[in-house]
């Protein structure tokens, strides 16, 4: 949603923003195509990104040496979302890891998975695609894990979702 600074801006112009929720976001952990993970928690996830965790073995894949963490630039909403989402979902006091790349865009991120066969990142739901492999997330509060479908966007059961927003005077 919109941010206090953004609040404060509108209202010193004279504007009183309504917020409407226009669409729902996945927000999809990816990986390269040969990476074996068959699914992730939501947990594991901000362990990567905090940087509790930093090699595959340390979540049983074997073989793929040093997590190479990927997420957007610190100015993107969905740096954001996914820092609230994930990082912070067991520790708010949690921070993305400094060694993370950081990519200006869901297509940059999606590229440098797709070449970096150790490499994890996260792209909005319309950026899928044959060229890197969707990972399964586990909420939270446990489950099965479940795969980021417009579907389970749409019922909340995806648990790495968030609306998009229009403002209005």
């Amino acid at each position: 949603g919109i941010k206090d600074s953004e609040r404060e801006q509108a209202a010193a112009a004279g504007v009183d923003p309504v917020e409407h929720t226009i669409a729902y976001d996945g927000i999809a952990a990816v990986v390269h195509p040969n990476n074996p993970v068959g699914q992730l928690s939501v947990q594991q996830l901000s362990d990567i990104y905090s940087g509790q965790v930093t090699k595959w073995s340390e979540l049983g894949v074997e073989g793929m040496g040093d997590i190479v963490v990927v997420g957007r630039d610190a100015s993107s909403g969905t740096y954001g979302s996914w820092e609230e989402m994930i990082v912070q979902a067991v520790d708010d006091s949690r921070e993305y890891i400094a060694s993370m790349l950081q990519m200006q865009s869901n297509e940059a991120i999606k590229s440098q998975v797709a070449s970096t066969e150790a490499a994890i990142g996260y792209i909005g739901l319309g950026y899928l695609d044959d060229s890197i492999k969707v990972v399964p997330v586990v909420p939270l509060e446990g489950g099965d894990a479940v795969v980021p479908t417009e579907a389970t966007v749409a019922d909340g059961s995806y648990p790495v979702s968030r609306g998009l927003y229009m403002y209005t005077n």
